[in-house]
């Protein structure tokens, strides 16, 4: 591991955190993922108000692309929240070991809800466009937290403020959403890939860390 970013806060006034000698070139963005070679950044001067404006950065190399909005629907008002995620285009049919694939096609994944209802949209390099939204209405949902989320196999899995997580299949682009072990459900819970490649959370339960096993269906 190189380093860590500071998600937006400055620490120390440094937004990388190096664990190496290596340094990227600074920015002064939020930080809203980092998968296969490539970090996803909020702009911190969007163009407009309102705008939720995302650039993918290879730190590497400081090549940057900044997407182009989003479609109009996902700028509503009762848009409660929202999270997002990149990974390489190959993850859906697992024709990549993302060793080099930082230098190929990406997608970026962004998931909205209005309490009940949940929508997704996705980002492709190869057409530069942001794909149809679809929506599905996942009744007990209450919306999706801003922070970090796993992907496990072809399916990425965002925390909720509720005893589920959300499941994103990019193969077959549907939403469901699956329970959490009852040890996660009084305390913030963080989703992860496990080292047998399922899905397990972290979560903190009077004051230590857990790490809990959970199911992938």
């Amino acid at each position: 591991m190189l380093g860590v970013f500071s998600d937006g806060a400055i620490i120390n006034g440094r937004f990388f955190v190096s664990t190496t000698s290596f340094r990227p070139p600074s920015r002064r963005d939020f930080v809203r993922d980092a998968r296969h070679g490539r970090v996803l950044l909020q702009d911190s001067w969007p163009r407009r108000t309102g705008f939720v404006g995302l650039v993918v950065w290879d730190p590497i190399t400081n090549k940057q692309r900044q997407l182009p909005d989003l479609p109009r629907q996902w700028l509503q008002h009762d848009t409660l929240n929202w999270n997002t995620a990149v990974l390489c285009a190959a993850t859906a049919d697992r024709t990549c070991d993302h060793l080099e694939c930082h230098h190929g096609h990406f997608l970026v994944v962004f998931v909205a809800s209005t309490f009940e209802l949940v929508q997704t949209c996705v980002y492709s390099s190869k057409s530069g466009a942001w794909s149809n939204h679809s929506s599905a209405l996942l009744g007990g949902c209450r919306g999706v937290t801003l922070g970090p989320c796993a992907l496990v196999g072809s399916a990425l899995y965002f925390d909720t403020p509720d005893k589920s997580i959300l499941k994103y299949d990019l193969g077959t682009n549907k939403m469901s959403l699956i329970g959490v072990p009852s040890e996660c459900w009084h305390s913030r819970k963080v989703p992860t890939a496990m080292e047998d490649g399922g899905l397990g959370f972290a979560c903190v339960k009077c004051n230590p860390l857990h790490l809990v096993e959970g199911g992938c269906s």
